[in-house]
């Protein structure tokens, strides 16, 4: 599972929320450094969209907050985790780490929308939050969806197919272990590239095609325990039928919710 680092403030946290309840008497004493007003972290808001995306990745991720909190303002930093724990402890209890600099953690992505305290070192790739690329939550959903396809992809595209010999010879061997044997999974495997050519059939009704794939390949795996080698045909002549079938249903479900 790939790592995704995620920054607090204007990425998970909007700062201005928090300014907007701080009288202006105080914001003339810390100008220019309005980030050391005590307890200002505590009174900000989420993101739009921030906390739906983070529990989207969490299904497929290992989240892990990586924030600055102001050297000169101490509350900022049990603010910080005050702030977590109200509005997402089920993700990030004990995953949280405040440090200036950012580039000494490994992962594979930072979702951060500022370059400094080590961002832009970072060794994965920086995701940079309010840019014309990533301007909100959901740009950086669909970017990353994107990405895990494209390895998909690329990953199932190396995979050999099977001769109708090794088709048999597999069939024979789930029919004796069932379902959880190697054989099982790795006829699903060799044949998973046909479930993305059937999951592109049913775009735009509801799910993307990530989900539409993941729908296919729970038919592709109920086709291997099904198909009998002996009647003489390819696997994924029979397959078809539950991966669409599958798929189709996993439409149908969406549309109930």
């Amino acid at each position: 599972m790939k790592r995704v680092f995620i920054d607090m403030d204007n990425v998970l946290v909007d700062f201005q929320s928090g300014l907007d309840q701080v009288s202006e008497d105080v914001k003339a004493e810390y100008t220019g450094r309005l980030d050391e007003i005590p307890g200002l972290f505590a009174k900000m808001k989420p993101m739009p969209g921030a906390i739906e995306a983070v529990h989207e990745l969490q299904k497929r991720y290992d989240l892990f907050i990586l924030s600055t909190a102001p050297w000169k303002n101490p509350s900022a930093w049990s603010d910080k985790v005050e702030w977590v724990t109200k509005y997402l402890d089920d993700v990030f209890h004990k995953k949280m780490i405040i440090t200036h600099r950012k580039d000494l953690c490994l992962g594979d992505y930072l979702i951060d929308d500022r370059g400094k305290n080590g961002t832009s070192e970072f060794s994965g790739e920086w995701i940079e939050f309010g840019s014309e690329k990533f301007p909100d939550w959901e740009s950086v959903l669909k970017y990353l969806e994107s990405q895990r396809l494209d390895e998909y992809l690329v990953e199932i595209g190396r995979t050999d197919l099977l001769t109708l010999e090794e088709e048999v010879a597999l069939s024979k061997a789930i029919q004796e272990k069932g379902s959880d044997c190697e054989e099982a999974e790795r006829l699903v495997k060799c044949n998973s590239r046909f479930v993305i050519s059937v999951a592109a059939q049913y775009q735009k009704q509801g799910l993307t095609l990530e989900e539409l794939i993941e729908a296919g390949n729970e038919g592709l795996k109920k086709a291997a325990m099904k198909y009998d080698a002996s009647r003489g045909f390819k696997f994924i002549a029979y397959a078809v039928w539950w991966i669409r079938q599958s798929i189709i249903q996993a439409i149908e479900d969406k549309k109930e919710k």
